[in-house]
């Protein structure tokens, strides 16, 4: 499935929050509003005719971007969508001189990590409770500039 890749606007909203109602856990309106409000952070979204199918929201530092939420819709899930948003992230490295993506997954997030295994990233770290003050265990995955091509 093509999907068109841009900016998230807040009419996308509405279509974003569809998509989370259905995860675990979710994240509500405040969230997005409180992260995207920061200067260094952006929300992108795929979208194909007026139907949203993944949301991805970053933020990018000096040396690396950091994907805060990377969601892809369940009916959407492999159908390429989130490959196509993976790739578009990758391309931002080179030009803003920023080298690394880092992903941050839940322990139960198995899906995500297999995906994030197949695009090459690896894990190189697992951290306890840093996540909403959740007792979990969280995945740290990194990429770098050139590995996916």
């Amino acid at each position: 499935m093509k999907v068109h890749l841009r900016e998230m606007v807040k009419r996308d909203m509405e279509g974003v929050l569809a998509m989370e109602c259905v995860e675990n856990p979710c994240w509500c309106r405040d969230d997005y509003d409180t992260l995207l409000r920061r200067r260094n952070a952006a929300g992108m979204v795929a979208e194909q005719g007026d139907m949203i199918h993944g949301v991805m929201v970053y933020i990018r530092t000096a040396k690396r971007i950091e994907i805060k939420r990377f969601l892809v819709d369940r009916d959407s899930r492999r159908k390429t969508v989130g490959t196509q948003m993976f790739y578009k992230l990758a391309d931002k490295l080179a030009p803003q001189r920023r080298t690394k993506l880092v992903f941050s997954t839940s322990e139960y997030e198995t899906p995500g990590h297999l995906f994030l295994r197949d695009m090459g990233c690896i894990c190189t770290g697992v951290h306890r409770g840093v996540f909403d003050g959740a007792d979990e265990y969280r995945f740290v995955f990194k990429i770098k500039e050139g590995v996916a091509a």
